[in-house]
């Protein structure tokens, strides 16, 4: 050794040690910060203001349940409302499942006819509300009214209405100022002018504060001459809830934020400077490796791939234009569109408070609300900066659409790359491999849920994929980056979680999972600068704890979104439900013993989840035939046993099924595929035929009323006989999985193996 090399290798122990002290005490900040659930921490009496209107994000219609249209204008300062004789212009301004909140603003009413204005709180589930209404000549009158038992369309029509106050008269021309607190946790609703407070308890409107969703909404409704009613200086305001995303307000918690991501910058800094960009040179090794593979593809099967990606493209692409699911398109819209013009920790709050009425004929029943995590918060902005280069978008246009939907196929195809590494990597042969990866992109569910619904779950897949081949070609790093920006999509990525943590966690050495820990814990940290400074650091955690909470308490989702789970059945054998009505049973009904459906599904699938790492731990998990048979049943017990699950999950269960190639052999391999392809494809087709019959979707080539094939799998996928049968079949998927899990199949000679 040289002079210059030692003195070198001198320097370097030194170097070495500071960069490792920096790298332990930034992952130990950051895995703090992002761990500790945010309710230890000061809080801001206010989370969010908002002022004014965004016409993308409330839902007007002239028309209303009048049959001819009025107008409605709206700014940013203000909304307008004229109507005239057999018009109804309602507006609504925000639908929101929040416990508190307050809305205020200016109401002029420019008529000296006898036509009536009302604005107020209502709920269309329960057909109750409260509003004040503005009445015409002579008095001018404004009343605190009730509205109960009434019918729901643009807002309440009918019902039993009841005045409950008469509040000072207004000026026709001149700004008349109200404002409403919503408090559902003290049971109050309070309606205000500028001198007078009224308020209504829970004794009063019962069915309005039990509401798991209230709306705002105002209407005109003329009798003779024209009514113009104006709102302007509107503020919705958003206090504090410890259901929400928990923002802090505290600056010590700041000030660690800041620590944080400075302590985190110089550790990535050494640790890239010691290693000298290690990972760049990956990034190459991986581009050299595909260079070789593709040259050592012999030239027919390169052709064939040659032609599968091409025709997969244009298959997808044509797909664009069939249709969508109107609830789940229209909600990525609003949180693209919302990503892109406010800042993506806006997701967590304005979606919250936006009405979905128009996939509802108007009636608002539905919220907007981001339920993911921030992984798919930066897809969506990405949609949303990428919709803005081809001109302004908007929520109810097809610009958005197409982008999410593109974003989804480059997906599927980065999928099919991983898929075919990891099989290669198990030592199956390239045509194998490449058979392997066709099941998946090609797979009639990917194709639909992907590229027609327009639902994110190969994002999910694509994370789950780069960590299970990062550990298999030992690179602990990327293997726990990955696992933990997977888990950071969707909270249904947990179990996946779980499992592959306790891989890692016994497949790596103590000090490469350390470090590959300590590193995936600093880079996440630093890839959540937005919402650390705008919300809180502890948002992962906070969002998993909300999640359990809603599943285990509030729970107001159906047991089976139309997905082939255990639960159609349950409810066809113990509440005796028949057809749509076995899936779309509330969960939160009661099974017996003070156990409902959510929390009975929740206990069945954390034992699952218990026997996948019980047997995982007992065998070890040295080989992928040791950790896929559990992966995959943990996943499976997951779609099967939670309640809510929607079909486009069982797409998740497909993605770890093609994995296991090697492991399961020909018979069981195909069975379980085949069968979860032809059971979710059914559920999935039937899911978006049913929601489009809510709507006007008429123009959509798959509407039910222009396909029959669509038609046909409509009417199979609430047919008693047919809905039992998929369930027993992906029962029995289950326990197959199951048996694999806890009986290794490999080595027995019971099965066929797949060629190498």
């Amino acid at each position: 050794m040289s002079a210059g090399d030692a003195n070198r290798e001198a320097l370097s122990k030194p170097f070495k040690a500071v960069a490792a002290a920096v790298l332990f005490a930034a992952s130990v900040l950051a895995l703090g910060l992002m761990l500790i659930p945010g309710i230890a921490w000061r809080h801001p009496a206010v989370d969010q203001v908002y002022a004014g209107f965004d016409p993308n994000l409330i839902y007007t219609d002239p028309t209303g349940q009048g049959s001819v249209a009025g107008t409605i204008q709206v700014s940013p300062r203000s909304l307008q409302m004229v109507a005239v004789r057999q018009s109804m212009p309602t507006a609504t301004l925000a639908t929101t499942p929040l416990q508190r909140f307050t809305a205020s603003m200016d109401v002029v009413i420019s008529s000296r006819g006898a036509g009536a204005f009302r604005v107020g709180i209502m709920s269309a589930t329960a057909g109750a509300g409260t509003f004040l209404a503005f009445g015409g000549a002579p008095g001018y009158p404004v009343e605190v009214v009730t509205v109960q038992r009434a019918g729901v369309r643009q807002t309440l029509i009918g019902g039993e209405l009841q005045v409950r106050a008469r509040l000072a008269s207004y000026a026709p021309g001149r700004p008349y100022h109200v404002e409403f607190v919503v408090d559902k946790v003290a049971g109050v609703i309070a309606a205000a002018s500028a001198d007078q407070h009224i308020r209504l308890t829970t004794a009063e409107i019962p069915d309005l504060l039990r509401s798991v969703r209230l709306s705002l909404n105002a209407s005109v409704l003329p009798v003779m001459d024209p009514v113009s009613a104006g709102i302007t200086n509107y503020a919705l305001t958003l206090p504090h809830d410890w259901s929400g995303p928990n923002k802090v307000g505290d600056y010590r918690t700041r000030a660690l934020v800041l620590v944080g991501l400075v302590l985190g910058g110089l550790a990535l800094a050494s640790q890239a400077y010691r290693v000298r960009w290690a990972p760049i040179a990956y990034l190459g090794d991986i581009l050299r490796w595909v260079r070789r593979t593709i040259r050592r593809l012999p030239w027919k099967t390169l052709a064939i791939v040659v032609l599968l990606v091409g025709g997969l493209v244009l298959v997808n692409v044509a797909s664009f234009g069939l249709g969508n699911h109107p609830y789940d398109m229209l909600a990525e819209k609003i949180w693209g569109y919302t990503a892109a013009q406010y800042g993506p920790d806006q997701l967590y709050y304005r979606p919250g408070t936006v009405s979905m009425a128009t996939i509802t004929a108007g009636s608002p029943y539905h919220d907007a609300s981001f339920a993911y995590e921030p992984t798919l918060a930066y897809v969506f902005l990405a949609a949303g900066w990428i919709g803005r280069w081809f001109g302004s978008i908007t929520v109810n246009g097809s610009a958005l659409e197409y982008v999410i939907k593109t974003i989804n196929l480059l997906f599927i195809l980065a999928d099919g790359a991983l898929i075919y590494s990891i099989l290669r990597v198990f030592r199956l042969s390239p045509r194998t491999s490449l058979l392997g990866a066709a099941l998946f992109v090609l797979n009639p569910i990917v194709w639909f849920s992907a590229s027609v619904w327009g639902t994110t779950q190969v994002i999910s897949a694509f994370f789950l994929f780069a960590a299970i081949l990062a550990a298999e070609r030992e690179q602990p790093t990327l293997a726990w980056l990955a696992l933990a920006l997977g888990a950071l999509t969707r909270p249904q990525m947990l179990v996946a979680t779980l499992v592959l943590a306790i891989v890692f966690g016994r497949r790596f050495s103590l000090r490469r999972s350390a470090v590959g820990i300590a590193l995936a814990a600093v880079i996440v940290f630093l890839f959540l600068t937005p919402f650390s400074v705008k919300i809180a650091p502890s948002l992962p955690s906070d969002f998993m704890l909300h999640v359990l909470g809603f599943v285990t308490t509030t729970n107001d989702t159906s047991v089976s979104a139309q997905a082939a789970s255990i639960w159609p059945l349950a409810t066809l054998v113990l509440a005796h439900q028949h057809g749509l009505a076995r899936m779309i049973f509330p969960a939160a009904t009661q099974l017996g013993g003070g156990v409902s459906y959510g929390t009975a599904g929740l206990l069945l699938l954390a034992s699952a989840v218990a026997i996948a790492i019980g047997r995982m731990l007992s065998r070890g998990v040295s080989t992928a035939a040791a950790y896929l048979p559990a992966l995959a049943f943990a996943m499976m017990a997951l779609v099967m046993f939670q309640t809510g699950i929607t079909a486009t999950h069982f797409v998740l269960v497909l993605a770890v099924l093609v994995l296991c190639m090697k492991v399961f052999g020909r018979l069981l391999y195909a069975t379980a595929i085949g069968v979860l392809t032809i059971t979710t494809f059914v559920m999935m087709v039937g899911s978006v035929e049913v929601a489009l019959l809510y709507g006007h979707y008429e123009s959509f080539p798959i509407h039910p009323g222009h396909s029959v094939l669509a038609r046909a799998l409509l009417q199979l996928s609430v047919n008693d006989l047919a809905l039992t049968v998929g369930v027993l079949l992906n029962l029995a998927v289950l326990i197959a999985l199951l048996l694999a899990c806890l009986f290794p199949l490999r080595g027995s000679g019971r099965v066929r193996p797949w060629p190498g």
